[in-house]
């Protein structure tokens, strides 16, 4: 079987290239505007969450086509505990510069799709 290579922007270091199949998504959250269709948005943004062993991937991409806004934004972390998880999610936002017009619930979203944990 043939390696699914991703490049994935992080911020702080240069970009990591990653085989999908040994880096599982584990959480992701996604939105674009209120049109019915993604086709139609003219936002969108998508957060994700991977792991391998006990490292993981919080990155996320922010698509815009609406004029004096960037197309392209993109961004993650790099991180050896879950335990941080939350709040890079926030500083994701924020760096990522989204804070004014990135939904709100959308890192609650990721945050819920999680693995729930053992008490």
């Amino acid at each position: 079987m043939k390696s699914r290579l991703r490049v994935i922007t992080l911020f702080d270091r240069p970009p990591v290239r990653i085989d999908e199949d040994r880096w599982p998504v584990i959480a992701q959250a996604y939105d674009c505007d209120d049109h019915d269709t993604p086709a139609e948005s003219t936002r969108e943004w998508t957060l994700k969450i991977r792991r391998r062993g006990g490292q993981y991937l919080v990155y996320g991409v922010a698509r815009s086509v609406r004029p004096g806004e960037p197309a392209l934004r993109r961004g993650g972390y790099l991180v050896d505990s879950l335990e941080d998880v939350g709040l890079l999610v926030v500083s994701l936002v924020e760096r990522l510069g989204l804070s004014g017009w990135f939904p709100a619930h959308l890192g609650d979203a990721l945050l819920a799709d999680l693995p729930s944990e053992v008490l």
